[in-house]
């Protein structure tokens, strides 16, 4: 019984095996990187109170998914100056809550043991955005930023606007004025209330 050779037979056919190697090996790179994307990330807070809530400040819902609107995604182009598609790039957007794990922790064991688990609505979020090969990670990155620079100049202008509709201008004024005329009315009372202490012990 004649034995297989494995030297042999490598030395034979030397020639085919390197040229599938290295037509496997481009065909490898080529589908890598055909399937490469790139993700930037940050962490968000709201920090005014209703957000613990899932409130806006007015009292609304709270919509996370906002941030990769249409208008706001546009906008971010279009400060950018690049030629992408909206829906390629709202396609690509994650928005995740970041839950505590003291809370995680309690909502788990209420659930083992079948007790109602209280709704936690988060104040902190990971925003996502991943992009294809054609794109890269520092276009990635700046149009994240765009997004999230214009989402929060929105989210600030609607809640200054729905305030000057409670508040009209004239009532800003007022108010100003009112702190304006306390502010001097404590000060004169502050001055007067010193000089009559200064007085009995002698200085004044």
């Amino acid at each position: 019984m004649r034995k297989f050779n494995i030297i042999r037979y490598l030395k034979r056919w030397w020639p085919l095996i390197a040229l599938m190697s290295i037509f496997a090996g481009a065909f490898f790179m080529r589908y890598a990187s055909n399937n490469q994307a790139y993700t930037a990330q940050a962490v968000i807070k709201y920090t005014y109170d209703a957000a613990s809530e899932g409130l806006t400040p007015n009292g609304e819902p709270l919509d996370v998914s906002e941030i990769f609107s249409s208008t706001v995604v546009k906008e971010a182009i279009e400060r950018l100056g690049y030629s992408v598609n909206v829906d390629t790039i709202r396609s690509g957007g994650t928005v995740t809550g970041i839950t505590p794990a003291d809370v995680q922790t309690r909502q788990d064991a209420l659930a083992e043991k079948g007790e109602e688990v209280e709704e936690y609505y988060p104040t902190e979020y990971v925003v996502k955005l991943t992009v294809g090969s054609s794109r890269s990670a520092e276009f990635a990155r700046l149009m994240l930023d765009e997004i999230l620079s214009c989402y929060f100049a929105s989210f600030g202008e609607k809640y200054a606007d729905r305030v000057m509709a409670v508040m009209p201008m004239w009532s800003i004024i007022l108010v100003v004025a009112g702190i304006f005329v306390f502010a001097i009315l404590g000060g004169l009372l502050g001055k007067a209330l010193l000089k009559k202490h200064f007085a009995k012990a002698g200085i004044a």
